[in-house]
């Protein structure tokens, strides 16, 4: 019975994407203003080039205004790493009207030219605080997508770099059109990832239809795009099309078999689908790949609470948090093995860890006033379950319990109000 309720309370609360957020303080819209240069050589194309100073423009104003968010966060007390800030600020980041280009010669023959990009962003403060009312997997999704990306175009980077070496190298036209091929397939390849940081944004923003056609763009441009193939992949399975989300997801592997992160995110959608057998075997492959991979283990640790076997399950979380001490996810799913343990002591000790983390995560406030509400700590369960409505108020569950609080404490007129608030929200049980 316990792992029934407890099991209802966190379906409700994991779908965090749909709450309304209430901020704590007046919203600011800020502006920045980012400049970004690219020297062209003869073997590229103007059009590309300009992309490329302009994603240097954005990069430099993403940059500043990391710097409010990160002071923001810290105001309000959010223990974030900089791959957090880093996601949180790429994906609220709007650009103003279009980008302005300088373009100046810098050889003789005109077929060079240094290439300035100016750009102006704003972002919204509100859309700071948004962050924390999305599920936890998507967040950390979100944060592994966003260093693939930053690695991959780093990568890119250098290719540019080492063909631009090659240059000077040229002497025939077997040589010029071999460079001319390999500049072209880099252009391709560029423009591909910013079809894909397109469609991580627009994913970010929820747009899930509009991301899935940036991210088939990306492929267009370059079948052999994984990420954007592990991308759509997860975005199909937001709108729940999981056949359409493993294909995905396999085609990332086939193409990548040491693609860690589509493994651990194939086995999370078999998790969903209760194909626990698949799912284990994806989540092992993905830490075989990566012994670090703190996702991967918080994963398969929520994978062996399903079933039942709670020792393995306090092995992978464990560590987990070793690897990321500011996890939340992983404090609240370590919370919830030892709820079924029955440890509440370290259960509390868990979820308060995790509050402590994340002031404003609806989940972790739900799942201790369930565990007060286990140890017939009523009025505590309570406190929980109201903070955890005013983050979350269309959860039908949380009135549910909380009416059951209630109702131990003899309040029926409240306890009434709750159950018919979790029925006229669609609570049937």
């Amino acid at each position: 019975m316990k792992k029934k309720l407890l099991s209802s309370l966190m379906a409700a609360t994991l779908a965090l994407g749909s709450l309304t957020f209430s901020p704590t303080a007046a919203a600011e819209i800020l502006e920045y203003v980012g400049t970004g240069e690219y020297i062209m050589s003869d073997y590229e194309t103007p059009v590309v080039a300009k992309e490329r100073a302009k994603a240097r423009a954005m990069a430099n104003a993403q940059e500043q205004a990391g710097v409010y968010v990160e002071r923001h966060l810290q105001v309000n007390n959010h223990m974030v790493n900089a791959d957090v800030i880093n996601v949180i600020t790429k994906g609220i980041v709007n650009l103003i009207g279009t980008p302005q280009y300088k373009q100046t010669p810098i050889d003789e023959d005109g077929g060079s030219y240094q290439i300035v990009a100016t750009v102006r962003v704003n972002i919204d403060s509100d859309d700071i605080d948004k962050w924390f009312a999305r599920d936890a997997q998507e967040r950390e999704t979100l944060v592994e997508q966003n260093k693939e990306l930053q690695r991959s175009n780093a990568e890119k980077d250098r290719q540019i770099e080492e063909l631009k070496k090659q240059i000077a190298g040229v002497r025939t036209e077997a040589d010029q059109e071999r460079l001319t091929m390999k500049f072209e397939s880099a252009d391709r390849e560029f423009q591909s990832n910013q079809k894909l940081e397109e469609g991580n944004k627009l994913k970010y923003e929820r747009k899930f239809n509009e991301a899935i056609g940036a991210y088939t763009e990306a492929i267009e441009l370059n079948p052999k795009n994984t990420k954007a193939y592990n991308n759509r992949g997860f975005v199909y399975s937001d709108l729940k099309q999981y056949d359409r989300a493993i294909a995905d997801l396999s085609k990332a592997i086939e193409l990548e078999p040491n693609f860690e992160n589509a493994y651990n995110n194939r086995g999370y959608i078999y998790k969903n689908l209760t194909q626990y057998e698949q799912a284990l075997s994806d989540y092992n492959k993905a830490i075989e790949i990566n012994p670090d991979f703190a996702l991967a283990y918080n994963n398969r640790g929520n994978a062996y609470n399903d079933l039942n076997q709670y020792d393995q399950a306090l092995v992978d979380l464990n560590k987990a948090i070793n690897l990321d001490p500011n996890y939340v996810g992983a404090y609240i799913n370590r919370g919830v093995c030892y709820i079924y343990l029955g440890d509440y002591e370290r259960a509390l000790s868990d979820l308060n860890k995790a509050i402590q983390l994340d002031p404003n995560f609806a989940e972790a406030y739900a799942i201790r006033g369930y565990t007060h509400h286990m140890l017939k700590n009523y009025r505590r369960a309570i406190e929980d379950l109201t903070r955890a409505l005013k983050l979350d108020p269309n959860d039908a569950y949380k009135y549910k319990v909380r009416g059951e609080a209630y109702r131990a404490l003899g309040d029926e007129k409240k306890a009434q109000a709750d159950f018919a608030k979790a029925r006229a929200l669609g609570y049937t049980g």
